[in-house]
Parts: C-alpha cells; structure tokens; sequence
C-alpha cells in the first residue's frame, strides 16, 4: 500500500504515467555527453513553468534515475505548484527505491503539512487534530522502519522526537505519557549508529538526568563504535548529485565505495539476515548514484544478490545496469550470461539480439555463436554466422570462430576447412586469420595442404606483412615435418627469406641466419660463447615456438587474439641467463606503447637495453610483456636490476603494477 499520510488512489496515476516516461523533452546535445544532461538539470531547476520543468525532469530521471536532490527538486517544484497529487505520484515512486533520507523528510514535512498545517483539516476542526497526529506518527514509525538505519537518519529521529514533545497535555496524565514518549524515542534512537548520535546522546542524558541504564548505555558504546567507524569510510564519498562519467583512470571512489561495502557485509551491527540485506542494498544503491556508469558496480551488487539466493532481485539489477550502460558490451554479455545460468535462455537471446540491432560488431557475433552452441546447436550457431557475413561489422574473427567452432565444438574438420576458405577469399591478406587457418592446418598433420597454404598466401602479402609467416615456413620445415624434414629444405626457406628481406641481411645470413633452430619454447644457448655472441647481435629472428616462456606464449604471430581482424604485436622472450631474442615485430620500442608521462622509470630503463625497431609499420609490444620479464627472468648485466644499480630506481608512484613487480624482483634478489 501508499505510505502513510499518502493517499491510496491520489497520485497512483501520475506515478505510473511518470514510470511509464509519456513526458519528457527532446535533449538539446548529445545523448552521450554528460554536459548534456547536467545543463538538463540545471534548465530544469530553474524553470518556471510548472508542466515544462516536469517534462526536462521526467526525462533527466529517465537516464539518471538514481540523482536524489533533482527528485527532490521535482517535489519541491510540483509541492510549490500546489500539484499534491504529482508530488505523491513522485514519493510513491522513489522513497522505497531511492532510499533517500532527503526524500524521506520531504515525505514527512509533507505529511506534517498536509495533516496539521494551517490549510489542513485539523486546523479548521481541532477535534481531527487526534487523528491527523496519528497519521503523522505513523508516517514517522514507517519512515524510521524502512529508512531509521542509514547513516543520515539522525535528522529523522530528531524530527520524530521534536514531534512527540509539541504533543499538547490537557493534564499531568498526558504529560507522564509524552515524557515517556521522548523517553522511549530517545532510547531507541541511541542504539542506532547515525549522524547525529552524540546529539541524540546528551538529549537522552538530559531527559534522563544521567540515569541511564547500563544496559542502555552498553547499546549505545556499541553503536557508537559503528558510528565512529562508517564516518570515518564514508568522509570524503559523495552521493545523490549527478553521476561523474568513467573513465580510463583509477577513480578513488571506486576503491573507497567497495571498502564500505566490504564493511556493511562484515555485519558490524550483528543483526540479522534480513537486515544486514537491507543496509548493504541501501550502500549499494549510494554507490550507484555516484559511480552510475562503472559497470563492475553494477555486477557486483547483481552477484550480491544472487548469492542472497535472490536471482529476482539479482535480474532486477542487471535490466536496470542495461539502462544505465547501454553502451557497455561487458555488461550485456555478463547479464546474458548470468540470465544463461538461471536458464533463462529466451531472455538472455534476447540481449545478444537486441546488441545485433543496436551495436553489431565482431564481439559481438563471436558471443552470439558461441551462446548459441551451447545452448542450442550447431545449427542455431550458424544462424548467427549466417547473419554476420551480411554485416559490414564482419571480420576475420567471427569467420576464424566459426570455423573454430565446427572444428573443435562440432568436430566437423570438413566444414571447418569450408569456413576458413571462404574467409581467405574475403581476408586474403589478414594475417592474424591466415595464421588461425593455419594453426588449424597442423592440428591435422596436412603436411601438404599446409605448405601449399603458405606458398599461396607468400605469394599475395606484401612483405611488410607476411615476416610472421616467414618465421612459421621456417620453423615448420625445421621441426613440424613428417619424418622429420630435411636441413636442405629447411635452408631452401632461410635463403628466401633474406631474399625477400635484403634490408636485414646481417640478421639473416651467416652464423646469425641459423641461430632460430637452436631457440625453442623459451630455451637458448646459453653458455659464455653463446652468450656474447648474442650480447653482439641484438634483434634476431629466432620465430614463435622460440618465444615461450614456461611452456605459455607471450603473444605475437601464433597467437590469433594478437593479430589485426585477429592479431597483434609479435612476442619476445628472454631465456634465463640469456639476451634478449625477438623478431622483426618484436623489436619494436615500448615508448610507442606507452604514455611517457606515465611511465615509471623501471620501463624507461628497461627500454634503453631494448632492440631498435627493424621497420616501419610494426606495432610495438605490451607493457605487460616487460613486466612478465622482471618478474620472472634475470636480465643482462647491465640491467638496472644489477646489485650496484637497484638503488638508483626511481618509480612513478602512479604505476602500482610496475611498483608491485619491481618489489617482488627486489625480494627474490635480497
């Protein structure tokens, strides 16, 4: 039913109109940009013409929905305009979801002038006054039941106290009544960890004239010690104002909502289930209106709540982050995974289809494919598939996941090998994609298809290009053969390749041009001759199975999530006690990689003992790969992580990442 002190049918209408969003107001700006709406809101609030301002917002608390002071500032604006009914229509939507304070005194100030203002019945008939301070009171039990625990409702305990003392007494009988009344109030109210506790504590000694019972006083040291303890996790938070966009940047807010957070779980004030529920929901919700647009909060409160045993309220959650970030994929696709999980399947088909009409893209047709598989067959998969190839979103990928699909899910290698086909003829000069068809290639030992593979796709790429195929001929003639090759052959490559590569011919003749078949899977010659040797030649070609590390890749050409469509940046390897090896991709400088300003020392250093680039055009490494040496190699002796030289290192405080992996280095040295 209606709060107490609202009417049960007065306002039901607007607040479903309201709900339903009939009103609103065409945006003047871009949907996407938050200036947008904050000159919304502020147009809103200024506006004078009562059914205008509605509209500006009606449509502000549409996207926004959980900005508190512009539903309060919508109350007011509808109250001064004498439309009660929108008010309660507003009151009826937000004080249960919202679970504003602000809001809640609204309501109750409301009620109180409603009931015993001057234009109120009590005040034209003093015997209804009975009546109508029972309906306040009762606003104020309901107020303090749903709403009495949050940090901010000292200011409605206090109000709900002064009400009880303005209790006119006819005789000394009433005056005992509203004495124990306050009383009563107060005790309640000293056990509840709120703002104004110390305040409320020196009311209770006064009314109490320092008789306080210890079991009183014992309620009270504990809440205060919760008090002390959420004041000092919530200084500094904001909330109920208008959402900061996110972005790429560490935001402290984030770290300081989720330790609050961590707290309210804790269950410091030991009560039960269903209230802990209740607070942790209601730091959830404060939260939210601040970090509105950061997803991880949204999933984190949906993954409370299921693990409540409460998927309702827990897909509640999930619709609404789906109107908060429609623009987020990682949402959609953890919301169509969760719904995957209840079983739900028609709903959660129904957020990949409504991402196909809203944001095709390549991710998003390789989901779909995979969804589909699981749940409902090949043949739904290849629906999706189908329905790729006819957008312009369409790449290499979600042909290499169909292909990967049918020959790993389905085990069909014959449409498999259909699928990669028809994608060469569309991609014929994707790498990333060729290597994947390959790749698929060797899972069948066709020697012959395979070769015949290469020479088709040499004979196409611009050299530029096809260095990443080079090293895989190489190394497939040197090791992958049935029977195990030939050196012959094997030189035949190596000769074409510094052929095709004249630019590079002192990495690729001689002594120099043979040093890749003794690097495999992170493993280097290693002893002081070979050492030197490669300390003399920096910016070998040494090919993708040399470029291991503890049996793993560290990325590059083998490696269909790095290339373009499907690739990327070609991986580098140390070999403990070793130089540096890497390919023509794989000397690429990490400045290129990396904002200057914000790179700490540790990789600017690190960057100096780095290989040139061999050619223009080659995308240069990640951060993490970097990182992923200091942590688990030695390095050469020139490193600044040489004994003489570790003190010397000074880090940009702004990289905890580097920060943390230069003190594990440092540990594993001492």
């Amino acid at each position: 039913g209606a709060p107490p002190g609202l009417d049960e049918a007065e306002g039901d209408g607007f607040a479903r109109e309201g709900a339903a969003g009939k009103e609103g107001v065409p945006l003047k700006g871009r949907p996407e940009d938050l200036r947008t709406w904050r000159a919304l809101a502020e147009g809103a609030v200024k506006e004078s013409n009562p059914r205008q301002a509605r509209k500006m917002f009606e449509t502000l608390l549409r996207r926004l929905p959980l900005a508190e002071r512009y539903w309060l500032q919508y109350c007011k604006a509808e109250f001064k305009a004498k439309n009660y009914a929108r008010v309660e229509g507003i009151l009826k939507r937000t004080l249960r979801t919202l679970e504003s304070v602000n809001l809640w005194m609204f309501y109750l100030t409301y009620v109180m002038d409603r009931k015993l203002g001057e234009a109120s019945e009590a005040a034209k008939n003093p015997g209804m006054e009975k009546v109508a301070r029972k309906e306040v009171e009762e606003a104020f039990e309901y107020a303090l039941k749903h709403i009495g625990f949050s940090f901010e409702a000292g200011t409605i305990w206090i109000e709900y106290i002064k009400f009880i003392e303005s209790q006119k007494c006819d005789s000394q009988y009433d005056l005992g009544n509203r004495a124990l009344a306050v009383r009563t109030a107060y005790a309640r109210a000293v056990k509840v960890p709120v703002l104004n506790l110390e305040d409320l504590w020196k009311g209770f000694e006064e009314k109490e004239r320092g008789n306080v019972s210890p079991e009183v006083q014992q309620e009270y040291m504990k809440a205060k010690a919760v008090y002390l303890e959420r004041k000092s996790l919530l200084q500094g938070l904001s909330y109920g104002e208008l959402p900061e966009p996110s972005s790429g940047s560490r935001n402290p807010a984030l770290a300081k909502w989720k330790a609050v957070l961590e707290y309210e779980k804790s269950n410091p004030e030991r009560v039960g289930d269903s209230a802990l529920k209740k607070r942790v929901r209601h730091i959830y919700t404060k939260a939210l209106s601040s970090l509105f647009f950061y997803p991880e909060m949204w999933y984190d409160f949906a993954q409370y709540e299921m693990h409540s045993n409460d998927p309702i309220s827990s897909n509640s959650v999930l619709e609404r982050s789906l109107l908060a970030l429609p623009d987020s994929l990682m949402m959609h696709f953890a919301v169509a995974d969760s719904l995957e999980q209840q079983g739900r399947l028609d709903k959660a088909r129904e957020v990949y289809s409504k991402l196909e009409k809203k944001h095709p893209c390549p991710l998003l047709f390789i989901q779909f494919q995979h969804f589909e598989r699981r749940v409902d067959g090949i043949a739904a998969a290849r629906a999706v598939f189908r329905r790729a190839r006819q957008s312009a979103a369409c790449d290499s990928t979600v042909f290499a996941t169909a292909a990967n699909i049918e020959f790993h899910n389905n085990k069909d290698p014959r449409v498999a090998r259909n699928v990669f086909e028809l994608g060469l003829k569309r991609f014929p000069r994707d790498v990333g994609f060729i290597v994947q068809y390959m790749r698929f290639l060797e899972h069948l030992n066709e020697d012959t298809d395979l070769i015949t593979l290469y020479e088709r796709v040499l004979a196409q790429l611009d050299p530029r290009d096809a260095f990443p195929i080079w090293e895989r001929y190489r190394e497939f003639a040197a090791r992958f053969v049935s029977d195990g090759g030939s050196i012959k052959s094997l030189a035949s490559i190596e000769k074409r390749m510094e052929e095709v590569y004249p630019e590079h011919k002192a990495t690729m003749t001689g002594f120099a041009g043979i040093a890749h078949r003794y690097a495999y899977l992170g493993q280097f010659p290693s002893l002081q001759a070979d050492l030197a040797f490669f300390e003399r030649h920096q910016g070998l070609s040494v090919g993708p199975h040399a470029r291991m590390l503890a049996g793993m890749p560290v990325g590059g050409a083998d490696s269909v999530e790095g290339a373009t469509g499907v690739g990327g940046s070609h991986g580098n390897g140390f070999r403990q006690g070793a130089p540096p090896s890497s390919g023509l991709g794989g000397a690429a400088r990490i400045s290129g990689d990396v904002d200057s300003a914000k790179t700490p020392g540790i990789l600017k250093k690190l960057d100096s003992l780095l290989p040139t680039s061999l050619g223009p055009g080659v995308r240069p490494l990640h951060t993490e790969f970097y990182l992923g040496q200091v942590a688990n190699f030695d390095l050469p002796p020139k490193s600044l992580f040489t004994r003489k030289r570790r003190k010397q290192v000074k880090l940009d405080e702004n990289d905890a990442e580097a920060t943390d992996v230069f003190k594990k280095r440092k540990r594993s040295r001492a």
